[in-house]
């Protein structure tokens, strides 16, 4: 369920933000990690318990508006919270920002074949001797298509 906007202008009565964290009567309010290790802030509001996902609320404190699509966590930390670390991105962009090698070995030949995926779509890089190899492919190709990634190629991402 999205959550609505009268329920996050509720949760920043309840509750206080600092240093990323979320507290409630001086008390951590967001101990709650999903299974993808996300921050949760459990609020009571018109007789219901709702969990809200703490970064997209973060999000709503620090910009005062509601999140457009899906909010990325710039270090790849999904407990850090921080406004620095955060921003509101679409799901492709927010894809640019994950953990991939970029390269599978194909058990026919041996070889690494390295790939990247743009907007929906593989593509195919070449077919590499050593991991290394199909390494710097991907990261080259990232460089040029996903110039949004906040770790643009500068480092492995396994």
């Amino acid at each position: 369920m999205k959550h609505t906007e009268e329920l996050y202008k509720h949760a920043t009565t309840l509750i206080n933000l600092k240093d990323g964290r979320f507290y409630r009567y001086g008390q951590l309010n967001d101990n709650l990690i999903t299974s993808w290790g996300y921050r949760v802030v459990r609020i009571y509001f018109q007789g219901k318990r709702y969990n809200i996902l703490a970064h997209r609320l973060a999000w709503y404190i620090y910009n005062g508006i509601m999140p457009k699509d899906q909010i990325d966590h710039i270090d790849r930390d999904p407990t850090n919270n921080l406004e620095t670390n955060l921003r509101d991105v679409t799901r492709s962009v927010n894809q640019h920002n994950r953990k991939a090698k970029g390269y599978t070995i194909e058990k026919s030949t041996g070889k690494y074949y390295a790939q990247i995926k743009l907007e929906g779509k593989q593509h195919f890089l070449g077919r590499f001797n050593t991991p290394e190899e199909a390494t710097a492919a991907y990261l080259e190709a990232k460089k040029r298509l996903h110039p949004t990634s906040p770790l643009n190629g500068d480092t492995l991402c396994v």
